[in-house]
């Protein structure tokens, strides 16, 4: 009776230990840029893993780094918000020459997103040129009367932990110009668009989807995101798909938009 109470324990423990085990008994490794791992990868990673039991790790690399591990095959995907050509043009003008071009496939994870100026809802100016918005985000134009509003002093929000979607706002909206060091920085999309309702003289840009009747949206030029691809060398493994397939269905509760 002894043995059998401890071979009965031994099975048990065996049988836990080989539980936890296979609830990720495979792994894929995605590298990707920045925009593509904090908008996408890192909030579905924990979501998708638990969904499809396989354990998700995400190298941050940066895109072109991440194409270049790709054919190099020590991962099993890259991510990132340019084309294989564009990233393979980069590698070849660093004096990276990858193997066989037409070996990538490419899938778009995540449409283009477009980012709008957004105001007080209050705020009079109902129209704002490209110059102008430059000027503003720039600290060039620093009180509201210059572009037909009240006579009150610009205060420009901006999310300082958003590194990815502000460089791109930089380079398209900017000109590439910075941004003027006289913000009022906060965190995340949700507190620029908290300070834009209750500050009268703010401005800020928000994701389209996030505008409502809390902030004005004037006739502004409209900043637009490239997608966001999945590469694979030749065709998607089965859990880089069940991966791709997650993205574009239920974590798309998940991402930041």
């Amino acid at each position: 009776m002894e043995d059998f109470k401890k071979y009965f324990i031994l099975v048990v423990v065996s049988f836990i230990l080989t539980s936890g085990i296979s609830s990720f008994a495979s792994e894929i490794k995605v590298g990707a840029g920045t925009t593509a791992s904090s908008s996408v990868l890192m909030p579905v990673k924990e979501h998708f893993e638990k969904a499809a039991g396989v354990n998700l790790t995400i190298l941050n690399y940066g895109s072109k780094a991440a194409m270049k591990e790709l054919d190099a095959g020590n991962v099993d995907a890259a991510m990132g918000a340019h084309t294989s050509g564009e990233l393979i043009d980069m590698l070849k003008k660093d004096g990276y020459e990858v193997k066989d071009p037409t070996a990538f496939q490419e899938t778009i994870i995540e449409e283009p997103k477009s980012y709008i100026i957004a105001v007080h809802k209050h705020n009079p100016v109902s129209k704002l040129t490209s110059e102008q918005v430059k000027g503003l985000f720039t600290g060039k134009i620093e009180n509201w009367k210059d572009v037909g509003g009240k006579d009150a002093s610009v205060i420009v929000i901006w999310g300082t932990l958003l590194e990815a979607s502000n460089k791109h706002f930089v380079d398209t909206m900017l000109d590439k110009e910075p941004v003027t060091k006289d913000i009022l920085g906060v965190t995340t999309m949700a507190d620029v668009k908290e300070s834009l309702a209750s500050l009268p003289d703010a401005i800020g840009y928000l994701p389209a989807g996030m505008i409502d009747a809390s902030v004005k949206a004037p006739e502004a030029p409209v900043s637009k995101t490239k997608p966001i691809n999945i590469f694979t060398k030749g065709k998607p493994s089965a859990d880089v798909q069940k991966l791709s397939d997650y993205i574009k269905g239920e974590g798309q509760k998940y991402i930041k938009k």
